[in-house]
């Protein structure tokens, strides 16, 4: 038995793996290509790149399994090793202290922006706080993409009850709490859309619809946690070292996702099996591009290297303030160019759009988001 990493485990740093900061830079790229396809109309007008185009909203499935993964890590490892749960306190602090400034930030400049001097304290109090997803109307533009941060933050939240709801159950324990949350997940569009109540549209925007995403995540990490503890379910290095094959399968799984199957390539409402079935096979597809960047025995394969190069990092790292900025960016240089809506190049477009999101967001971490996070490793220290 081993109470430590394998020597030839994924290489951490800290407590994190370097891959997924790669795996970050992918899923935002993912989320600013599907807005520009959507912008530009090549979702609707381009029969070959547009349903890729629609479905590369996935990267925000892929956001949920990391947060899943990266959050619950720390609380699989404990209870399966018998160690004391992580503190809530410290855990909402180091939270709040990665999204909240720069999201604050953003929040005033969109609001300046749009309609200076016509909002009231509600209003602001609802955006700050990641009320906006809960009724009809609220979600800011040039911030609507922020609907998956209110989701994330409900998350945050709950994480350290369920993690205390299963504690001393043992692996057993974990198995009934993720279960648990792939039903939950599954029944939600089901019985919303059968009571209708709340209205479907913003009820498929709430926590409930995304539970099983966070639970493939975390399943990763007791997996994880597991495998370093007991020594067992080696068989998933053996998955993660066969890399392009996990990638290939996460490949196809996100073209079934674009064909018919996955339904309507708009906004329009999804039947329940077309939400179901889509919903599976972006669950499917993010967890076979997880696999690689956390299991594996062979050390640094080719997917591995790709995902830890210095500028896949580096993306990865700035990831927060792309998602933040690239919607305002996208509109202002529509605004300033004289078109419309479903009028555009996809080429033209994140040839502007994508450098000037990555000046911004860069921008944002160093005068923002590092500070924010020096502060946390101040408390930390002053703590010890």
């Amino acid at each position: 038995m081993t109470t430590t990493a394998p020597a030839d485990a994924p290489v951490k740093t800290g407590s994190t793996y370097p891959a997924l900061d790669g795996l970050r830079g992918i899923a935002v790229l993912c989320v600013v290509m599907t807005h520009i396809g959507f912008q530009t109309g090549a979702t609707f007008h381009n029969a070959t790149v547009g349903p890729l185009l629609a479905r590369l909203d996935y990267g925000v499935t892929i956001f949920f399994l990391l947060s899943g993964f990266l959050l619950y890590s720390p609380f699989a490892r404990a209870e399966l090793s018998g160690r004391p749960l992580p503190p809530v306190r410290t855990y909402l602090r180091n939270r709040a202290l990665r999204i909240l400034p720069a999201y604050w930030i953003s929040v005033v400049v969109v609001m300046r922006w749009t309609a200076p001097g016509s909002w009231n304290a509600v209003d602001v109090l609802r955006q700050l706080f990641f009320l906006q997803v809960y009724s009809l109307g609220h979600l800011l533009k040039h911030l609507d993409q922020t609907w998956s941060l209110c989701v994330e933050v409900a998350f945050y939240l709950l994480l350290p009850l369920l993690a205390r709801a299963v504690r001393g159950k043992g692996l057993r324990g974990q198995v009934v709490l993720l279960a648990s949350m792939v039903v939950a997940a599954i029944a939600w569009p089901i019985v919303t859309r059968a009571v209708g109540w709340p209205d479907v549209r913003i009820a498929s925007l709430w926590l409930p619809q995304f539970l099983d995403w966070f639970a493939l995540g975390m399943g990763l990490a007791v997996l994880r946690a597991w495998h370093d503890l007991r020594g067992q379910a080696r068989v998933l290095d053996q998955l993660g070292d066969a890399a392009w094959t996990c990638w290939g399968i996460a490949a196809m799984l996100l073209w079934l996702a674009a064909t018919p199957l996955g339904g309507p390539l708009g906004l329009e409402l999804l039947t329940t099996g077309q939400l179901l079935t889509k919903h599976l096979l972006y669950a499917l597809s993010a967890a076979f591009l997880l696999l690689p960047a956390v299991f594996g025995a062979q050390g640094r394969t080719p997917v591995r290297l790709f995902l830890e190069c210095r500028p896949m990092r580096w993306l990865g790292e700035i990831s927060y303030g792309v998602f933040l900025w690239h919607v305002l960016v996208l509109y202002v240089y529509y605004q300033h160019s004289g078109r419309v809506v479903f009028d555009g190049h996809v080429l033209e477009t994140v040839l502007v759009v994508v450098p000037v999101s990555l000046l911004v967001a860069w921008l944002s971490l160093r005068l923002v988001e590092r500070p924010a996070l020096a502060q946390k490793r101040r408390w930390e220290t002053a703590g010890r």
